[in-house]
């Protein structure tokens, strides 16, 4: 299957011949057309899509009926967040959607620079839709008021953006499938394929409007322009890491795109790369086992023990042990997630950079140029990153100081 794609057999010749590229994750031939695909992708929001596939705007499977939700919130324990929309308390989704685009276009401080609380209100009309226009969370509110919103302050989204220091990254990178998948609610595939695929699209015309300065010709500024980025992204809690794994990602992707010996050779780099990061993924997952199963047959013993009597200065040694090992097995967790997010990464760059690089609505001159320009860019990130920057960072400093920063903001927002 590898010599299929690297090797210039007579079907990849045909293949290539044809405008199509291999695609190292699918294992197929396709063919892209960037302009094409942001237009079918990008011409409707989200919730737009959402609805024409029966989803809530959180992508989930619709199961009640609006008499059923009717019947639900006929009694609700408060009527706060209703009331900023001007909603009664049996709003439908499409009510709450027409009414938050109402009140946000007459809230919003640009149309109120004389009362000195627009910005807040406007503030709150996002934050009522926030929690309406999403099932769980709604539910939620009518049956706990604002007390039972407390514990769903941070989303997955913002938990995993904060802890691996993505969020400067996004327009790069995007959200991390990892904020998706570790959500509350049980998420339609479909809605989970679509908006992987509108991350890619969205990035990949990201990419390419990055990339034009250099692909005009103006290779000193571009490249002027990239140190900037990087050095920006270089501040970030992970910024070393991700900027060295968005820049093998792009020099490699465009040495392949240009072909010759060191397109060859960046193809078979890059699938010796993928094989070891997988490995890591999977030492990483066993020693989290481990760690896992150790600390329940700790807790189980300890329990026998307590069954049985001991003295108060055994126990609290036996505390203090099972804290560490519970310590222990949460950071290897965390770095599992983080090493399964930089696969992600990874994966979603290179068809990102297919798109790019085998974009059909341009010229072969076009493409090649940015490739060029891919290629310098990719660089300047690894100059400014590092592959061992994992090895340097105190991991569990890292997460207890996020956790300090999301709690603070969660009890401002509170106070607000």
């Amino acid at each position: 299957q590898l010599a299929r794609g690297v090797i210039n057999t007579p079907e990849a010749m045909q293949q290539r011949a044809r405008g199509k590229v291999w695609d190292e994750d699918t294992r197929k031939w396709v063919i892209y057309d960037l302009q094409q695909e942001a237009r079918e992708m990008l011409e409707i929001s989200e919730e737009e899509w959402c609805r024409q596939h029966g989803l809530s705007a959180s992508g989930v499977a619709e199961k009640k009926t609006d008499e059923q939700h009717e019947a639900k919130r006929s009694k609700v324990v408060e009527t706060e967040l209703y009331d900023i929309l001007g909603l009664e308390a049996t709003a439908s989704a499409s009510q709450i959607k027409k009414a938050y685009y109402l009140r946000a276009k007459q809230m919003h401080p640009d149309r109120n620079r004389n009362d000195p609380e627009a910005h807040a209100k406007f503030q709150a009309v996002g934050e009522a839709y926030q929690v309406l226009s999403n099932e769980e969370l709604r539910t939620k509110y009518d049956q706990n008021g604002k007390q039972g919103l407390e514990v769903d302050i941070v989303d997955p989204s913002t938990f995993f953006a904060a802890l691996f220091g993505s969020e400067p990254f996004e327009y790069l990178v995007g959200e991390l499938k990892l904020a998706t998948l570790f959500s509350e609610e049980e998420l339609d595939e479909r809605w989970v394929s679509y908006k992987q695929q509108r991350r890619e699209v969205l990035l990949a015309v990201t990419l390419r409007d990055l990339l034009q300065q250099g692909v005009l010709g103006d290779t000193h500024e571009f490249e002027c322009e990239m140190h900037e980025h990087a050095k920006v992204l270089q501040r970030a809690p992970f910024g070393e890491a991700l900027l060295w794994t968005c820049g093998y990602v792009y020099e490699s992707k465009g040495l392949q795109a240009l072909g010759g010996v060191d397109g060859l050779g960046s193809e078979l780099r890059q699938t010796g790369h993928t094989a070891a990061a997988q490995m890591r993924i999977a030492t990483t997952a066993l020693k989290t086992y481990r760690a896992v199963r150790k600390h329940g047959k700790e807790e189980r013993r300890e329990g026998q023990q307590a069954a049985g009597g001991s003295s108060s200065s055994r126990e609290s040694e036996r505390q203090s042990t099972a804290a560490q090992m519970a310590e222990k097995a949460t950071m290897l967790m965390f770095e599992s997630m983080w090493r399964v997010s930089l696969m992600d990464i990874e994966a979603t760059l290179r068809h990102v950079c297919n798109k790019v690089l085998s974009d059909a609505s341009t010229n072969l001159e076009v493409k090649v140029s940015r490739a060029r320009a891919l290629i310098t860019m990719g660089r300047v990130f690894m100059e400014y990153g590092s592959q061992d920057a994992m090895k340097k960072m105190d991991l569990r400093r890292h997460v207890d100081e996020v956790g300090q920063r999301i709690a603070e903001n969660a009890a401002n927002s509170t106070e607000a």
